[in-house]
């Protein structure tokens, strides 16, 4: 028998063997709860409540913790951004960034440029703590993530670094808009300002926690 016979018997012998495994191992079912499965009275509720029935306690309970909890960072989470806010204005470290980036630069654009930057920045580092907490102990103390503290943070830097980017091109577009003379007076330009800070307001508090979220993914 050639060597090029033996690698084809070796083969074969062992896809036979696979096969005659597979066909011994019986397959897995699932158990569907009565209220579950098909019938002409068929209820979406009661199979619903069937399914959840299946649930042990514990697991439910730690995911009902999850999720609620979950809701209470959210205003957490705009409580501190409100905080940050109040911090900046009257410390007037917003206005000193604005007054540094006019001093650096003349054009209009350029200077939105310069404040947003150290802008984003400052708001992430102060959120930073309350990240750490959210997206690394939280998710580890429910067994949701197995990352280490060094991979997650290099996630969140590449989100703070795309983040970065996006906010700046946002921004800057946003407050375009805003300079541009309104055919419609006053109450027009008012009206857009208030929606552009408006959208600043909401994206910027978020965006580079996102980009790490989808970066981690």
């Amino acid at each position: 028998m050639t060597p090029r016979h033996l690698v084809c018997f070796v083969f074969l012998a062992i896809c036979l063997s696979a096969i005659s495994h597979a066909e011994t191992t019986p397959p897995s079912t699932l158990d569907i709860p009565a209220a579950a499965q098909p019938s002409p009275n068929f209820d979406v509720k009661a199979a619903t409540d069937a399914w959840l029935a299946t649930i042990p306690p514990d697991k439910k309970a730690r995911s009902d913790s999850y999720f609620e909890g979950g809701y209470w960072l959210q205003l957490w989470d705009f409580l501190l951004f409100s905080a940050i806010m109040i911090f900046m204005l009257r410390t007037r470290l917003s206005a000193h960034i604005r007054d540094w980036a006019a001093r650096t630069v003349s054009n209009s654009n350029l200077q939105t440029l310069l404040y947003v930057l150290p802008f984003f920045l400052i708001t992430f580092l102060l959120q930073f703590p309350m990240g750490v907490y959210e997206g690394y102990f939280r998710e580890h103390q429910y067994g949701l993530s197995t990352q280490t503290f060094g991979s997650w943070l290099r996630d969140q830097l590449v989100g703070l670094a795309v983040g970065l980017v996006l906010s700046a091109i946002a921004v800057v577009i946003l407050f375009a808009i805003v300079r541009r003379p309104a055919k419609t007076g006053g109450c027009g330009e008012r009206s857009r300002a208030s929606c552009c800070w408006s959208c600043l307001y909401s994206l910027l508090p978020s965006i580079s926690r996102r980009c790490s979220i989808l970066m981690s993914h």
